[in-house]
């Protein structure tokens, strides 16, 4: 069960999190929460407060003062002053007395209801269409309609997008919850002829999988007042190059897709031990130097996504698809896998393993016979382990998927929100180098997104982060990574940087952001050819990275790098699409049109560059950029002189 209602307030077991009436989070301390979910899961038995103590507190020694404070925090904020909701069973422990209803599923509450305006500009064909809507979605609500505009909810944005696509060249608009419906209205309103206009937070919700693409843009004023959105156009990917980079011949090893396992049946925490479990195969996996392994963040958005395997190939390239689902009884996790092959259709194996779920969360072997089934079955060989340190408990990987989640976003209050839960995490697991390496890539990404008021202050908090994740795990490959980009761009160490990066690609040859991060690092100094193989190999590794346009961004510098002016241009195109104000990308794209010739085009995108980067400098870039001190940096320079930035 997902949640249930406590007298006037509901508590979330997936977020384990309790709120009011309206959705809004009420405050209780983080064991008060530890200890109202032990009493709900067992409700309404009794629970010794033995049991509690070991549930909440484990091998801890603590006084049952503590318990204590926490059943009167609880009884406070549920008021329940009479004790007749969580009661006392003398000498014995307590218990929640009440049989508790189920608010709905797991699986259900995870969606949002969507809302979706549909304009169409012509009145007659306005009436006709709207007839056969109102006929075609008796499973959705409908908020209103007027003269030209209706507005529909569901859970189902992709059934919502369907219905709403059959008015042909009407016009949509897209946003979370019915409340946001006077934004889809004129969302729809400003969505040119068949277009598809939506809140970043719609996009982010409606999980409509790698079919959809997205266009960003930028902020807009709302009816609603004082509130302005990020707004993005949903487009349907009808063709889609696999790698979307042709520079090099394509890579002959076999590239393995691992799509997290689905819950078959309704529980807390799901889609987070799919994701658990997905993780721990896929950092076994990818240990391995003869096989290319899809990154998890550009497979996460295809659970509960139907697809076949070719669907699969042509998405990710994939040769081989590992996929199943599995279910929770007790303590243990039941796990039902298939290994195919995409080309012939052919699955080459199934598994079904029962393992203890604590095993799992802790990182332990319970999957290494899995994936050594998977690498028997494709390289005949077994791979080494990759030695790291998990994070201990549900909770923390909770926290740790949902920052990350919110650093790949296009809103800048969701990218702070990160910083915050990975703070959070960090205090609570001070020695835990995975959280350290992606603390430090936040730093990165806020410069590189142009969200940082000191980028200097960022770099070195940065590498403050990386240096203690390294401390405690020496070959952590996003901290040695992260620590080499961090070397080249701000203190211009290329020696100690290259060291980074050939000691991450050392512990994991599949590392995208590594291979991305080493490609910038050959750019700066102008060997092109080592910078285009490089992220020619990092777009082939994930090929819907959700900061996509990072690595398109990174591509483009490395073909200038290689004077293939033309592809740098079309990378550059690409990447503004996915954010058009990404100021590393408009200067790329810059010089490339100087270098093809194209004067008055590179004007127009230095004017832009200038109006988001209006202090640019060719000289003071010059002195800062990495490549000032190549020839490479100072023809940079001088192209972007050319195009009409101030020296």
């Amino acid at each position: 069960m997902a949640k249930v209602k406590l007298g006037a307030l509901v508590f979330d077991t997936v977020q384990q999190e309790l709120k009011d009436e309206v959705g809004r989070r009420v405050h209780l301390r983080l064991k008060s929460v530890l200890v109202l979910n032990e009493l709900i899961k067992h409700a309404p038995n009794l629970v010794t407060r033995d049991d509690l103590i070991h549930a909440v507190w484990g091998d801890v020694c603590v006084t049952d003062d503590s318990l204590t404070q926490c059943i009167s925090e609880i009884r406070r904020v549920l008021n329940d002053p009479e004790r007749t909701l969580v009661r006392t069973v003398t000498k014995r422990g307590f218990l929640l007395d009440l049989q508790l209803p189920e608010i709905g599923s797991e699986r259900q509450e995870e969606r949002s209801n969507f809302a979706v305006a549909i304009f169409e500009p012509d009145p007659f064909r306005a009436t006709e269409l709207f007839s056969k809507i109102s006929i075609a979605s008796q499973d959705l609500n409908l908020i209103r309609e007027g003269q030209q505009t209706v507005v529909l909810e569901g859970p189902d944005l992709d059934v919502l997008l369907d219905i709403a696509t059959d008015a042909n060249q009407a016009r949509l608009g897209v946003a979370l919850t019915s409340e946001m419906a006077d934004v889809a209205s004129k969302l729809a309103h400003i969505a040119g002829s068949g277009q598809i206009f939506s809140t970043i937070g719609a996009w982010d919700v409606g999980n409509l999988g790698p079919n959809f693409d997205l266009e960003d843009h930028g902020e807009l004023d709302m009816p609603v007042e004082g509130m302005t959105v990020r707004v993005v156009r949903i487009i349907r990917r009808r063709q889609r190059s696999m790698l979307g980079y042709a520079a090099h011949k394509p890579d002959p090893r076999p590239t393995i897709t691992i799509l997290p396992p689905v819950a078959r049946l309704e529980q807390p925490f799901g889609e987070v031990l799919g994701s658990i479990i997905a993780d721990d195969l896929a950092a076994t996996i990818t240990a391995s130097p003869e096989v290319n392994v899809t990154s998890r963040l550009s497979t996460a958005n295809w659970r509960g996504n139907n697809g076949t395997l070719s669907n699969l190939s042509d998405l990710f390239g994939s040769d081989f698809v590992l996929s199943g689902h599995f279910f929770q009884v007790g303590e243990e996790t039941k796990l039902s896998l298939e290994f195919a092959e995409t080309r012939s259709d052919k699955v080459l194996w199934i598994e079904t393993r029962t393992c203890p779920t604590q095993d799992i969360l802790h990182g332990q072997s319970a999957l290494d016979e899995i994936a050594a089934k998977v690498q028997n079955a494709v390289i005949r060989n077994e791979v080494r382990k990759l030695q790291f340190q998990p994070l201990e408990t549900l909770e923390n990987f909770t926290l740790l998927f949902s920052a990350i989640g919110l650093m790949h976003r296009l809103s800048v209050s969701d990218f702070f929100r990160a910083r915050t839960l990975l703070s959070a995490l960090n205090d609570r697991l001070s020695d835990q180098p995975v959280v350290l390496a992606w603390l430090s890539r936040w730093f990165i990404l806020r410069v590189h997104q142009g969200w940082s008021d000191d980028p200097q202050k960022d770099a070195q908090s940065a590498l403050d982060c990386t240096r203690r994740a390294l401390d405690i795990e020496p070959e952590n490959t996003l901290a040695l990574s992260s620590e080499g980009h961090v070397l080249t761009n701000l203190f211009k160490r290329f020696d100690l940087a290259e060291n980074r990066f050939e000691a991450a690609l050392s512990v994991n040859p599949n590392d995208a952001i590594s291979h991305l991060l080493r490609g910038t690092f050959y750019a700066f100094q102008g060997r092109g050819e080592q910078a285009e193989r490089d992220a020619s190999r990092a777009l082939q590794l994930s090929p819907y990275d959700p900061h996509r346009f990072f690595y398109l961004a990174h591509a483009a510098g490395a073909s200038l790098a290689a004077d293939n002016n033309e592809h740098a241009l079309e990378l550059t195109e690409q990447s503004l699409r996915y954010n058009r104000s990404h100021a590393p990308t408009l200067r790329v794209k810059t010089v490339a049109q100087v270098r093809l010739g194209d004067v008055q085009s590179a004007r127009e995108t230095a004017s832009e560059l200038l109006r988001v980067q209006p202090t640019l400098r060719t000289n003071e870039w010059l002195a800062n950029s990495p490549s000032g001190q190549f020839d490479i940096g100072t023809s940079f320079a001088r192209d972007m002189q050319l195009a009409g930035i101030p020296k």
